[in-house]
C-alpha cells in the first residue's frame, strides 16, 4: 500500500508506504519522488503532481522488483530469468 496525502493550503505532499515494504522502498526514496514534483505543487497543479509522482513510483518500484530475487537470495539462474522478462 502507498499512500499519497497533500496539503493544498501549503502547497506539499508526502508518500508513505505500508508496513512491511519500508526496508525495498525507503522513505527517503517517496521524499525524491515527491521532491520530483515540486514544481507542480508549487504551481497548485495537484493532478501533474500526482500523475508525477505516480508515475516516477511506477518507474522506482520496477527497479526495486527487479531487484527482488537477489535480495532474497534466490539462485542466480532464477536471478537472469526474472532480468530477462522485464
Amino acid at each position: 500500500m502507498i499512500v499519497i496525502l497533500s496539503e493544498p493550503s501549503r502547497k506539499q505532499a508526502g508518500m508513505i508506504v505500508g508496513y512491511g515494504v519500508e526496508s525495498l522502498l525507503p522513505q527517503s526514496a517517496l521524499a525524491d519522488l515527491v521532491a520530483g514534483a515540486r514544481r507542480e505543487l508549487e504551481e497548485g497543479d495537484y493532478v501533474r503532481a500526482f500523475e508525477k509522482m505516480v508515475g516516477d513510483f511506477t518507474v522506482l518500484l520496477k527497479e526495486v522488483s527487479q531487484g527482488l530475487p537477489r535480495i532474497v537470495g534466490l539462485p542466480e539462474a532464477l536471478v537472469e530469468e526474472a532480468d530477462e522478462s522485464f
